[in-house]
């Protein structure tokens, strides 16, 4: 099967990226230990995505535009990762031109993650950024592709609260939490 996690920048794809990885779905990742110093970015899915929205990179804070048709691009992409066993990516940008990832990609499950605006907010301040009302609005915009997009989605809140079960029960097996897991990396047992 094939894993495909979206969300706004600092919303918690890395987090889900990481439990399902650390479950054994292939995510890509190039780095081993420390969660704070792999994302799991998949860099080719957003260089697609940054190519149909028509931008140099994209800005966790700008509001996404019309995407082009990227869908050769798309393909080719499927045609070079595709593998035996579970796999799957995750990148922010793809939750903007997820329709056309959603028209190419062979069965696959989609994973929303989506966060209290206003606890985004809080996270984006601490890290400099005050446009209190851009990072509301981005993160409006998307929860509501998310939503949208009718795919099942994870609100990270609830995941930070009360474990991986709403991870578990869209994926439909029990997972790694990956928070125990890098607890257990820091402190060394």
């Amino acid at each position: 099967m094939i894993y495909v996690v979206m969300g706004m920048h600092k919303s918690g794809t890395t987090l889900v990226a990481r439990t399902l990885n650390e479950s054994g779905v292939d995510m890509g990742a190039t780095c081993e230990g420390e969660y704070f110093k792999c994302k799991y970015e998949d860099f080719e899915a957003s260089a697609i995505c940054v190519s149909a929205l028509g931008v140099a990179r994209i800005i966790s804070t700008e509001l996404p535009r019309e995407p082009k048709d990227v869908r050769p691009l798309i393909r080719e992409y499927i045609r070079r990762h595709d593998k035996p066993g579970d796999w799957g990516f995750k990148h922010p940008a793809v939750t903007l031109c997820y329709p056309q990832w959603r028209d190419e990609l062979p069965d696959h499950v989609a994973i929303g993650v989506k966060r209290d605006p206003a606890k985004l907010v809080e996270r984006y301040a601490r890290h400099g950024f005050e446009d209190r009302d851009r990072v509301l609005e981005v993160q409006t915009v998307y929860n509501t592709l998310i939503d949208a997009y009718g795919i099942p989605a994870v609100e990270y809140e609830d995941l930070m609260e009360n474990g991986m079960g709403a991870l578990e029960a869209i994926v439909g097996r029990d997972l790694v939490d990956a928070r125990v897991f890098d607890r257990r990396v820091r402190d060394g047992g």
